[in-house]
């Protein structure tokens, strides 16, 4: 979705319009205070070892709304994209578009495994309510 956001010039306009930008930021740091606040009263597993039923769609919704409300990753895509596209070598939103597979392929991989490793340690931890409330 940045990468699409860039490639079309939208990221441009973001970072140009003070007052769109500013929306952006807003929404994203309510939604921020939300999950803050959703994650101090979420409730802690009675039965150490036992997962709590979680709504995976919800989760991943979750953070969709979190990556695509967060600015920091549309300034950081409008910033670095463009140094490596040459006007010379063809059209410039299919460079960036190209790009930005590449980075999302990368991310991927390292997402991939850190979420593998994630999943181990959450194992651990679901072993103590004390480390549950932490």
């Amino acid at each position: 979705m940045h990468t699409l956001v860039v490639a079309v010039g939208l990221g441009a306009f973001l970072v140009a319009c003070s007052v769109a930008f500013t929306v952006l930021k807003s929404a994203g740091a309510a939604y921020l205070v939300f999950l803050a606040w959703q994650a101090w009263r979420a409730p802690v597993s009675k039965t150490p070892g036992k997962v709590l039923d979680v709504d995976e769609a919800h989760l991943y919704n979750r953070g969709l709304v979190m990556n695509f409300s967060n600015p920091k990753v549309v300034i950081f895509f409008l910033a670095f994209l463009p140094q490596f596209v040459v006007a010379d070598r063809g059209a410039i939103p299919l460079q960036i578009t190209v790009l930005g597979m590449s980075f999302i392929g990368a991310s991927v991989i390292a997402f991939g495994i850190i979420a593998f490793f994630s999943g181990i340690d959450g194992q651990l931890l679901l072993l103590s309510t004390r480390a549950q409330r932490a």
